[in-house]
C-alpha cells in the first residue's frame, strides 16, 4: 500500500484497508454462501459481484504486476454469477 498511482499519499494506507477489510468481508460471505448458509446461498451472484469489483477497486488503486492472477480470478468468478453454469448450480443445492 505504499505505491498508488491513482491514490494520494496521504489517503493511501486508511483507503487501502478500509477497502481491504471490505473486500475480506464479501469474499467471507460469499464462502458462506458457498457452504450453503441460508439466506446467503439465495444472493451468491449479488455477493461475488460485490466482492470482485472491491477487489478490482484494489488491483486499480494499488496496481503491481503480480495482479494478473487476482484480476483472472476476479473475472472468472464474475462470468461464473453472469451466466449461472450447470455445475455452479449444482455447486449451490440448484
Amino acid at each position: 500500500m505504499d505505491r498508488s498511482w491513482i491514490v494520494p499519499e496521504a489517503a493511501r494506507r486508511p483507503f487501502g484497508l478500509s477497502l481491504t477489510a471490505a473486500t475480506v468481508a464479501a469474499f467471507a460471505l460469499l464462502a458462506l454462501a458457498v457452504w450453503g448458509v441460508p439466506g446467503l446461498t439465495a444472493v451468491w451472484p449479488v455477493l461475488t459481484a460485490v466482492a470482485c469489483l472491491l477487489s478490482a477497486l484494489l488491483f486499480i488503486g494499488f496496481w503491481n504486476s503480480w495482479l494478473v492472477l487476482g484480476v483472472a480470478i476476479d473475472s472468472a468468478l464474475l462470468v461464473a454469477a453472469a451466466t449461472r453454469p450447470h455445475w455452479v448450480q449444482q455447486l449451490f443445492g440448484g
